[in-house]
């Protein structure tokens, strides 16, 4: 309620804002260069979309926006004196006396070669116009400031359930716990490099079986079947007997990370972190820079939820690459460990 209420008040405060600035500038332009400010001003304000602040661009175009160097008077081409202070504004042809520009070499009325430039004229000049710039900056980013405040709000607020933990301990140690071949195999063909995580994956999904929930239930004096575990590995899914992680409710998923890292130390200092998104869930896993020997510890993630997580690993700071292999082996430690 409480997001939804600043969000509200954020977007009464654009809505407000921005026909404000528009109004404040077409008046005091349209007052400017002699054109109605009032009507202009209720035209850009009323008219929707902007449409009306669109329209007085391209119509003030025909209406001057020159200034007297000397005293910023309103002027326009035509004038050769300032009609407020009677600075000069024009030179004048010495035969015909018609006005004629600075740049002009003859008098495009008489023929007549014009002398050089005379100190005493002084040309109109056009006042830069810095405000337009900021009214199309806040036009423009004020909507993509609102949407990134909804968008961080969101995400701020994403509710997500779900458990992480971690474990480490020896390569030695972990082997002869779970007594895998596949995951000794997987061990000894991992490489070296430093800049790189080598993470065994598997991902176990609890599905209700309805089909298989009526005919257990017949078979077991109409007591309901609780479920089936589901090992999914890309397309292919291997359904086993009943749910061996009462833990693990209906509709969650279940993802266990093997890592070996070659840089690792033996103690790590280790820090986890999971935080969710528009673009789902990530989990985070910092490892502190340590000298000493390493190439000998694992790192056990477990993380149980609603969806499949994406893996963000760092070392030192440094992001480093994870390169995942997926498996159908269950890579929990057995309870007698």
């Amino acid at each position: 309620m409480l997001v939804m209420t600043v969000v509200f008040m954020i977007y009464l405060v654009i809505l407000i804002s921005i026909p404000v600035l528009i109004g404040v500038y077409v008046y005091k332009d349209a007052k400017k260069r002699g054109m109605s400010p009032v009507l202009w001003t209720l035209i850009a304000v009323l008219a929707p979309a902007l449409i009306g602040f669109i329209i007085y661009l391209l119509v003030r175009g025909s209406y001057s926006d020159l200034e007297c160097p000397n005293c910023g008077e309103t002027v326009t081409r035509q004038y050769v004196s300032c009609p407020n202070c009677g600075q000069k504004l024009k030179a004048l042809c010495p035969n015909c006396s018609g006005p004629v520009e600075k740049e002009w070499k003859v008098c495009p009325g008489c023929g007549t070669p014009l002398p050089k430039e005379d100190d005493s004229v002084s040309s109109p000049v056009r006042k830069k116009d810095k405000m337009l710039g900021r009214i199309l900056l806040v036009v423009i980013l004020i909507p993509v400031l609102f949407i990134g405040i909804v968008l961080f709000s969101f995400m701020a607020f994403t509710s997500s359930s779900g458990g992480l933990g971690t474990t480490s301990l020896s390569a030695d140690e972990y082997l002869k716990a779970v007594k895998d071949p596949q995951i000794e195999q997987w061990l000894e063909n991992c490489g070296e490099d430093l800049q790189k995580a080598y993470v065994l994956r598997n991902e176990t999904a609890y599905e209700q079986d309805v089909s298989a929930e009526q005919e257990t239930g017949q078979q077991n004096n109409g007591q309901p079947n609780k479920g089936k575990l589901e090992k999914r590995e890309g397309n292919k899914i291997e359904t086993q007997a009943d749910n061996p992680t009462p833990n693990l409710e209906e509709g969650q998923t279940q993802v266990q990370y093997l890592i070996y890292m070659p840089c690792l130390p033996d103690m790590p200092e280790i820090s986890l972190g999971h935080y969710a998104s528009i673009f789902g869930n990530t989990i985070q896993l910092n490892v502190q820079e340590a000298s000493g020997s390493g190439g000998n510890t694992l790192l056990l993630v477990t993380w149980t939820g609603e969806e499949e997580p994406k893996l963000k690993i760092k070392y030192g700071g440094r992001s480093i690459s994870c390169e995942i292999t997926d498996t159908e082996s269950s890579l929990a430690l057995p309870d007698s460990f």
